[in-house]
């Protein structure tokens, strides 16, 4: 957890919650909103983290989030976990992308980070497929796992992208924007 911790932007009030292997996105979603209330309501951020050396769960309480300072040309590692694809036109649901459609997936990253105020300089992406096990409608999610280096454009827009998410899936542990550290040259 010490790593988790210093890894944070200075100034960010973020909980780093070690959990059980495996531990289930839905039974997280549950806990969570238990205890800050309903997301939708209380807008806060979560985001599961896993890795080889045990699962996290990171998240920016209501209210409790500052971002760090920022400056138009600075440059940022990155790391954002997010739902990418598109509305079906005949049914209008969301579905996925084929999870080999890593150009199309960097596309889209590159749109949002237009909307929101970074310019992608360089992103790497794996796409997960995760079991939500909802009772009686468990589904799969894929999240497309982005990483690199982003340049800061419009520093308020970054910041509150920060503070409200980037794309959907947001209920899932989805959608947060994390600035690891400042990228030196």
């Amino acid at each position: 957890m010490s790593r988790a911790a210093s890894a944070r932007p200075a100034g960010a009030a973020e909980l780093v919650f070690p959990l059980e292997p495996g531990a289930d996105i839905y039974s997280i979603h549950r806990a969570l909103d238990a205890k800050f209330g309903a997301r939708r309501e209380a807008a806060y951020l979560w985001a599961l983290r896993r890795g080889p050396s045990g699962d996290l769960c990171i998240v920016r309480p209501p209210g409790g989030f500052a971002a760090p300072a920022l400056a138009a040309g600075e440059r940022w590692l990155f790391s954002l976990h997010a739902r990418v694809g598109q509305k079906d036109r005949g049914t209008g649901r969301r579905r996925s992308w084929r999870r080999a459609e890593t150009d199309r997936r960097l596309k889209w990253l590159e749109r949002r980070g237009g909307e929101h105020g970074f310019a992608v300089v360089a992103a790497t992406v794996d796409v997960v497929r995760e079991p939500v096990r909802k009772p009686g409608a468990g589904f799969w999610l894929d999240r497309s796992e982005f990483s690199g280096v982003v340049e800061i454009v419009d520093p308020a827009r970054v910041a509150s992208a920060m503070t409200t998410g980037v794309g959907g899936g947001r209920t899932w542990g989805l959608g947060m924007l994390r600035l690891i550290g400042k990228k030196e040259d």
